[in-house]
């Protein structure tokens, strides 16, 4: 019998709500939760080495790994902030 491994990749069923406002894309989280798997599933799409990510984002790349797999359950600010920046978004708290 032979097993093909496969990736999970957390909270893959659930999305951010989102709309456009002035041409942006703007997306709504309901609780810091909702933003680390928003985080983790667009690392995941990027298809991009965690380590590449915390090269990017001034970041230990275990930081990264376990933010993207929903290890980290209270990340500090810094690491969400930075993340955010390097997958090309801005975060605006209202």
């Amino acid at each position: 019998m032979n097993i093909e491994p496969t990736a999970v990749i957390p909270f893959a069923t659930k999305r951010a709500a989102s709309r456009v406002v002035d041409g942006r894309i703007e997306f709504t989280f309901n609780n810091a939760s909702e933003l680390y798997a928003f985080l983790a599933r667009e690392m995941a799409m990027k298809k991009v080495k965690y380590s590449k990510f915390a090269e990017k984002a001034e970041l230990c790349a275990s930081t990264v790994s376990k933010m993207a797999h929903g290890e980290t359950q209270y990340p500090r600010f810094a690491t969400v902030f930075a993340l955010l920046k390097v997958l090309g978004y801005e975060l605006v708290v209202k």
